[in-house]
């Protein structure tokens, strides 16, 4: 018997508000991903306010969605630079010379 493998986990980082648009658009974009490229993601949304020290690393990937102001941009920074850790960029985005996007940064495929 053939063991189904368990879908991408993505942490979803964001102060999540039905007024702004791109929240609401986010279940549709899940359901795209999965329907049309066969990408299902476990996402699962987290709270400015409730990112802990080290429990975004149980995620394959963290999205750190638009809507500021933060409530917590502490919490903000902190799924930046975990995700930037885990991709293996300079956690302060320096020294390439070009700007990456906080929201393209990904983790590590866990083991």
């Amino acid at each position: 018997m053939d063991t189904v493998p368990a879908a991408p986990s993505v942490a979803l980082v964001n102060d999540r508000s039905p007024h702004v648009r791109s929240h609401q658009r986010i279940p549709e974009l899940l359901a795209a991903l999965a329907g049309r490229e066969g990408l299902a993601l476990d996402a699962c949304w987290i709270g400015t306010a409730g990112v802990a020290a080290g429990e975004l690393g149980r995620f394959d990937g963290i999205w750190l969605l638009p809507g500021s102001p933060y409530e917590s941009m502490t919490g903000a920074m902190a799924a930046a630079v975990t995700a930037r850790v885990a991709a293996g960029l300079d956690p302060a985005g320096a020294g390439s010379g070009r700007a990456r996007p906080a929201t393209a940064a990904t983790a590590a495929p866990r083991p």
